[in-house]
């Protein structure tokens, strides 16, 4: 009975025991793995990092290019016009129905700009080609109808440095209202009309106003003319200065009107 007795005591002092033991061995465990904030420890622990883990390296990112539709385009050289030839813009609201006798002070101060002393010449000075409609033309360039009205001065001088029996100075400037711009180019030729020709004077009758007159006279108001400005003294004695309107293959339509009061002239009509 006593021996039982110790048996069952010596187990227990053997199970105390290792209950003890392992406890022992938890609390060393967590001691262990517990941080520490000792600068020995902090310096192994970051001894230990860097010898473990590897810095990383970035290669430098190349430099933004932008697309080549995205960069400015090159501005556009400026156009060069040969010795002898000045060029302006139209300075008008509309283009596309321009009475040309609105270019007639424009066209003179550019021609003037060349040659001082040019004047209309004689024959026909001022022509249109292209359509013009109810008085007017377009000067636009927009569009497959877009005429040109050209302007043909002459000039004709003695300098005063020159020798006795030389050729006079002599030419002419012809400037063309086309596409938004006047274009003047200098022409060294002989001139059609004698020294002393008189001055051919712009015309204070507009191109609106003598359409006006032709229509009113029998011609289509729809009707597409060729128009001309001249001297008609060679074709009539004493004649003024007239508008002349020709529609392509319709004769009976031509008509020529008084430049300076708007005044019927002439007309073919009476002459079927």
């Amino acid at each position: 009975m006593s021996e039982n007795r110790s048996a069952k005591a010596r187990l227990g002092c053997l199970i105390l025991a290792i209950l003890c033991a392992a406890s022992g061995l938890v609390v060393a465990v967590i001691y262990l793995r517990a941080p520490t904030d000792s600068p020995s420890a902090r310096a192994a622990s970051t001894s230990s990092a860097s010898s473990t883990v590897q810095p990383t390296t970035t290669s430098p990112r190349p430099p933004f290019t932008e697309h080549p539709s995205a960069q400015p385009r090159a501005s556009q050289p400026a156009l060069v016009l040969p010795p002898g030839m000045l060029r302006e813009p139209i300075r008008l609201d509309d283009l596309a129905h321009v009475d040309p006798q609105q270019l007639f002070a424009p066209a003179k101060q550019l021609a003037h700009k060349l040659e001082p002393l040019a004047e209309l010449g004689a024959g026909f000075p001022v022509t249109t080609h292209g359509g013009v409609i109810s008085g007017a033309i377009d000067l636009s360039g927009h569009s497959p109808s877009s005429g040109r009205v050209h302007f043909d001065y002459e000039y004709r001088y003695r300098n005063p440095g020159q020798p006795p029996g030389a050729e006079p100075t002599q030419g002419s400037v012809v400037v063309i209202a086309q596409k938004g711009h006047l274009t003047a180019t200098r022409e060294l030729r002989k001139v059609t009309h004698p020294s002393g020709h008189e001055v051919i004077p712009d015309p204070t009758c507009s191109l609106t106003r003598a359409w006006q007159t032709a229509v009113t006279s029998g011609v289509p108001t729809e009707a597409v003319a060729q128009v001309m400005y001249y001297d008609n003294e060679p074709y009539r004695k004493g004649g003024p200065y007239v508008w002349s309107f020709r529609v392509r293959g319709q004769d009976q339509y031509r008509r020529e009107i008084d430049g300076l009061t708007c005044a019927l002239v002439r007309s073919w009509a009476q002459q079927r």
